[in-house]
């Protein structure tokens, strides 16, 4: 009788120094940040532009694309990193640039 192996999660180990690059890059924003029950919760003017997870299982950003959709940006190195924190500036530029209308 053939036992059959065990299944064992194949969770990644993320790069600590990832991590921290990663918050230290959150921390570099023209936002606030919030930390939520899961993750980070990036706001400006009061208004939540974007989520970050730095987890052990990975680092994941989401940043709504402006059109009622939510980007997902996975980052495994530090190249990755680029793409979502220019997301979260621009979006970060347009809600300072929303907030200036509303109080004119």
């Amino acid at each position: 009788m053939a036992t059959k192996p065990t299944k064992k999660p194949t969770t990644q180990s993320v790069d600590p120094a990832l991590v921290e690059r990663s918050r230290t890059a959150l921390h570099e924003l023209p936002a606030e940040l919030a930390k939520g029950e899961r993750c980070e919760i990036v706001k400006s003017d009061g208004n939540t532009i974007g989520y970050a997870m730095l987890g052990v299982r990975g680092i994941s950003f989401y940043v709504p694309d402006g059109h009622g959709k939510i980007e997902h940006f996975p980052v495994a190195s530090e190249r990755d990193l680029a793409k979502p924190m220019r997301a979260l500036r621009k979006a970060a530029q347009h809600q300072a640039a929303k907030a200036a209308t509303a109080r004119q």
